[in-house]
């Protein structure tokens, strides 16, 4: 079969599949485009001919603004179309989705301390406007609130409640890793002392992006075990 007719049977099964599902002409100019930005976003490399890949050779998925370029739209419309497509066409269990957003964005976190040690916030970058919402609601509902500053694509959430979002995200092997370098200052469990970990951290002032995700949170700790340590044993005093 050549390209023409391939061509000819996608559009056929679009027709009868999608545009007809409710009747003629009741698919309007919205959600077409809706419908065909989330067709775009599944397959990039394939419609888009969009060929980066990471430093282990894996395809990047394109950023709002590789997908502006691309498409010859605003980034503003490019984040309301993907906003909508992830509402209508994304995962059934958003939550388990949204999840896995964040583990992702723990390969890059930002710690910030304000006033001597106390106020410590977590930083990270999550560009899906659907996934930002879904970050709202979960801290808002734990009377925390998220902090944008200048860019809303950062978000910015302190680190108790950022430390309850992340709890399940560490295997039992990662646990005890953790808690084996901290076992002379406390008998504490792992959810009790990970808010700890992450405001020592804080309080180090690092200026770079860190990496909490999995084992890295085994050497981050290894890192800083006296500061962590100092820190444990000073709250336990309080």
């Amino acid at each position: 079969m050549n390209k023409d007719a391939k061509s000819i049977e996608s559009i056929k099964d679009f027709i009868k599949e999608v545009y007809l599902e409710k009747g003629f002409g009741t698919m309007n100019k919205n959600d077409f485009e809706v419908f065909i930005f989330n067709e775009i976003v599944k397959d990039p490399q394939g419609i888009l001919e969009f060929s980066q890949k990471d430093k282990d050779d894996k395809p990047l998925k394109p950023s709002n603004y590789d997908l502006s370029i691309l498409l010859k739209i605003p980034e503003s419309k490019v984040k309301r179309l993907a906003y909508e497509a992830d509402l209508k066409y994304g995962a059934e269990n958003r939550e388990t989705e949204c999840n896995k957003r964040l583990q992702e964005a723990l390969h890059k976190v930002k710690f910030s301390c304000e006033s001597k040690g106390k106020n410590a916030r977590v930083s990270f970058f999550i560009e899906e406007v659907a996934m930002r919402k879904y970050l709202e609601h979960k801290i808002k509902s734990n009377g925390d609130f998220v902090d944008y500053h200048n860019n809303e694509e950062v978000v910015s959430v302190g680190v108790k409640e950022f430390s309850d979002l992340i709890q399940g995200f560490y295997d039992e092997q990662i646990k005890k890793d953790v808690m084996a370098e901290l076992k002379s200052a406390t008998r504490a469990d792992f959810k009790e002392i990970l808010p700890q970990i992450l405001n020592s951290v804080a309080q180090k002032k690092l200026g770079d992006a860190v990496s909490i995700a999995g084992s890295a949170l085994v050497d981050l700790v290894k890192n800083h075990s006296g500061d962590i340590i100092k820190a444990i044993t000073n709250n336990q005093k309080q």
